[in-house]
Order: C-alpha cells, then structure tokens, then sequence
C-alpha cells in the first residue's frame, strides 16, 4: 500500500508542476549538438516566458528527449525551430551561437 501512495504522490507531482512549466524548475536537457558544440535546453528560461509543457508536448516534441535533430529540421521548422522562427522566438537561422556551446 505505501508504495501504491508514494507513487501516486509522484504521479501528482508531476502533472501539476509538469503541467505549469516547459521543464521543472532547475531542470536543463543537454544535447550533444554536432560540430557546432552542446545545445543546453534551459527549463526556467523558457517557464519564465510562460510556456507550458502541453505548448509542446507532444505536439512538437514526444515526451522522451529527441536523440537527433538535423539541419533538415532546421529548414523545416520542427523541434525547437517550430517556435524559433523570428516570429514567435528569436530566429535559430544564422544564430547558432545562441543555442549551441563550444
């Protein structure tokens, strides 16, 4: 029985504060990013601008981390270029320093 509960407390968790911020407060998703260096996905920056998890999952991203995203997707605008596309958010084209680190 108490692992019944401890599980539904963490359950509860995480869809109520999965469910206010784009990543839990802290919380930071590393990719390897090729040649042009690490893309570091920062959970607070983007719960700062009031995107939730359901803004994106999993519309645009599944709920496990994506293992490789291209210059294709780039050019099609899936991923994170859905919404960094200089309308919505700052445009990814001829900005990679912005999101990849040496």
């Amino acid at each position: 029985m108490k692992t019944v509960v401890t599980i539904m407390a963490v359950w509860i968790a995480v869809v109520f504060i999965g469910s206010t911020f784009a990543s839990p407060p802290g919380r930071n998703v590393e990719y390897a990013g090729g040649g042009a260096g690490k893309v570091i996905f920062d959970g607070r920056v983007h719960a700062d601008q009031k995107i939730r998890c359901a803004d994106c999952h999993p519309k645009i991203f599944t709920m496990k981390k994506e293992s490789r995203m291209t210059m294709a997707d780039h050019n099609a605008n899936r991923f994170c270029f859905a919404c960094h596309d200089g309308k919505r958010a700052f445009s990814a084209a001829n900005n990679c320093a912005k999101c990849h680190k040496k």
